[in-house]
């Protein structure tokens, strides 16, 4: 009944599946589902032996037919493709990536264009230097190139000192990745631009060279973990990475506040560089210095707990008299006893370190390094008497 009212509501003659569904529903009674009205009649009438029958009609398969049919397509494997979506800041032309003229359109980003039709889109504003700022950056690329010139000295001391290149930032920490990268042979060269850093970093107060650290320090740490800064070993490339690591140092004692995670994932880098034996001992060499300048807790608490495993690994190169390598593994020693003696004012009677669970006491580091230790306890007996008489 309710639902013929429907069905008169909606002009029509016949009932259908609607009509019963929206009447359920005035009656807050679950309607009806698999049955629309967009679906053809399936109900058939027929005659059985004891009533009327209304059943479903099925459409009959032929079992012969069903085997012999032809299997369909199989799937598509699924896969992967890989573009780039932008190489240096700039957008490659690819089928994948929207172009100039729009790319690839979807029915969406139709829609978007004729929404934003009225908005006003402003063009790129290029970074112009003025003619002044352009001939000190000419004159600083002519210094960089010209190692232990005059010219160098005076721009470097320019930079250290004049605050109006806040501007040229951008260009000189570019320069300074560009010039690492091209010139690893370049000893030379590289000391250059350690010095530009340097001379940045001097004048970084004024300067503000926050924002473009991320880009400066894979270059120092380059230059103090390289493994080959020079065209040959006899080129005194240990000076490059003692003054990378008072760069390093510089940068930690500065900016570490603003940037916690700063000297954390630069320990990291080096004492990973150290204990790894696959490195050449240039490499170990630059991460003790490094290690040594970021100052004594660091040395107790990484370099410290990993010296007997580095000194045994140290120790066959060292024996191998008047090769390379021995030369090489005898600065790494004399580096390493630079750091320990770097302790001497801080801790000079005992020192706990983890290594092998046990305590690494002062009396096995000077058994370890033996009179290498001497200078520096002598320069620590003026704050700590008797210091040197206990040690040696």
């Amino acid at each position: 009944q309710e639902a013929a009212k429907f069905m008169r509501h909606s002009k029509r003659t016949r009932l259908s599946a609607t009509d019963v569904n929206n009447a359920l529903r005035t009656l807050n009674v679950e309607p009806l589902y698999g049955y629309s009205a967009a679906d053809p009649d399936r109900l058939r009438f027929g005659h059985a032996a004891s009533s009327n029958l209304f059943y479903n009609s099925d459409k009959e398969i032929s079992l012969s037919e069903l085997v012999h049919m032809d299997l369909p397509d199989a799937p598509l494997e699924p896969s992967l493709q890989c573009h780039w979506l932008a190489v240096e800041g700039l957008q490659p032309m690819s089928a994948y990536n929207p172009g100039p003229e729009g790319g690839i359109e979807t029915a969406r980003s139709k829609k978007r264009k004729l929404e934003d039709a009225n908005i006003q889109v402003k063009t790129k504003v290029k970074h112009v230097l003025s003619k002044p700022l352009q001939q000190i950056f000419q004159k600083i690329v002519n210094a960089v190139k010209s190692p232990g010139s005059e010219l160098q000295v005076k721009v470097f001391q320019t930079v250290s000192q004049v605050a109006g290149l806040h501007q040229l930032l951008p260009y000189l920490s570019q320069l300074v990745a560009e010039e690492v990268g091209k010139s690893l042979r370049n000893l030379p060269q590289l000391h250059s631009i350690m010095q530009l850093v340097h001379a940045i970093l001097s004048n970084s107060e004024q300067l503000h060279v926050e924002p473009y650290l991320h880009q400066m320090m894979p270059p120092i740490l380059t230059c103090l973990v390289g493994k080959s800064l020079c065209q040959t070993p006899a080129e005194d490339h240990w000076s490059l990475r003692e003054y990378s690591a008072k760069l390093v140092h510089i940068v930690c004692s500065r900016f570490g506040t603003a940037y916690p995670n700063l000297q954390p994932r630069i320990t990291r880098t080096l004492i990973h560089a150290l204990l790894d034996p696959l490195k050449p001992l240039t490499t170990h060499y630059g991460a003790i210095v490094g290690l040594t300048a970021l100052g004594p807790n660091t040395v107790r608490t990484l370099l410290a707990p990993n010296l007997i495993f580095y000194t045994k690994m140290l120790i066959p190169e060292l024996e191998d008299k008047g090769t390379q390598k021995s030369f090489e593994a005898g600065k790494c020693f004399t580096a390493l006893a630079a750091a320990v003696g770097s302790l001497l004012h801080h801790e000079p009677y005992s020192m706990t370190g983890a290594v092998d669970g046990t305590e690494l006491k002062w009396a096995d580091l000077t058994e370890l390094f033996g009179e290498a230790l001497r200078p520096y306890a002598e320069a620590a007996s003026a704050k700590h008497p008797g210091l040197l008489s206990t040690l040696l």
